[in-house]
């Protein structure tokens, strides 16, 4: 977990993960299933699903508290 040392890092609740030099696909990877579920959304969806999540106060602004967070 990441020491919260900005308004960024912070708000997105960071994680950092180290990797290794293996360029493998996610669904390569050993139990990768078995801890993930990949979801595809439609760009159709898009709209629909982004106006809840403001509403909940899930944003530009509050994933991104600088300045290119304010101006989106």
């Amino acid at each position: 977990m990441a020491n919260y040392t900005n308004q960024r890092i912070l708000h997105q609740r960071g994680c950092f993960t180290i990797h290794g030099i293996d360029n493998s696909e996610l669904d390569d990877v050993p139990d990768f299933k078995r801890y993930f579920t990949r979801i595809y959304i439609n760009a159709a969806s898009k709209t629909n699903i982004l106006k809840p999540l403001n509403r909940l106060y899930i944003n530009d602004y509050s994933i991104y508290p600088d300045f290119d967070g304010i101006r989106n």
